[in-house]
């Protein structure tokens, strides 16, 4: 019984990770509503497909949501938040986030907060990205 009720979790989560994909591709402002609700979602894969998507579209409706994922407890979507965040062009709301993640456990949250704060032009960071090289 326990096993019937993983599995069928499981395809739940796979149908939600697929449709955040294909909701990432779309451009319309449903598929923006049903992406910033997938980015609350309790699993983390899906949080983080649903960045992705929200990367595509770099408006600001999304940014808010990609803020708050930048800061999530996984890991992976920390990485694909701030990877989504150098893509939009609100330096005011993105680089507060992209420098809180300088000092990130996962090393692709700090590799995309670089980028990040380097797309933006950011020359405050110049000191903090050189000592992620040390």
């Amino acid at each position: 019984m326990a096993t019937e009720t993983r599995k069928r979790e499981t395809q739940a989560e796979t149908v939600s990770l697929r449709v955040a994909e294909a909701l990432g591709k779309l451009r319309s402002r449903s598929s923006l509503e049903a992406l910033l609700s997938l980015a609350s979602d309790p699993v983390p894969a899906v949080r983080g497909q649903a960045a992705l998507g929200l990367a595509r579209r770099a408006d600001s409706l999304g940014v808010d949501a990609l803020v708050a994922a930048s800061a999530d407890t996984s890991a992976d979507v920390r990485w694909k938040a701030t990877y989504a965040l150098e893509k939009v062009v609100w330096p005011d709301r993105v680089l507060p986030a992209a420098r809180a993640r300088l000092t990130d456990a996962d090393p692709l949250a700090r590799l995309y907060a670089a980028r990040t704060l380097g797309r933006q032009k950011d020359r405050s960071a110049i000191r903090d990205v050189e000592d992620l090289l040390w």
